[in-house]
């Protein structure tokens, strides 16, 4: 399994028990799946393609609202952790 496809199933996993307390583990494997990329672009892509496959994942009216709602912010730290690593290279 790549880094990418763990990532996913990790991610994935979370979003179906959709515990707030689980969203410290959502932000390390995205800063582990961050710092494994060598630069700015090379960041910003893999943090792309995991958004859009996550994006892509959505099963509109199959997810609670709590599970929807873990969804949403998941997809809102992916965008502000692409925003970080791309800050931090200058």
């Amino acid at each position: 399994m790549t880094d990418r496809e763990t990532c996913l199933e990790a991610l994935g996993a979370l979003i179906v028990r959709a515990d707030p307390a689980d969203l410290a583990a959502a932000q390390d494997i995205l800063l582990r799946l961050v710092l494994r990329e060598d630069g700015a672009e090379r960041r910003a892509a893999a943090l792309d393609g995991l958004r859009a496959e996550l994006a892509c994942a959505t099963r509109a009216g199959s997810r609670s609202r709590e599970q929807e709602a873990f969804h949403t912010v998941l997809l809102a730290m992916i965008e502000r952790t692409r925003d970080m690593a791309g800050a931090t290279t200058a």
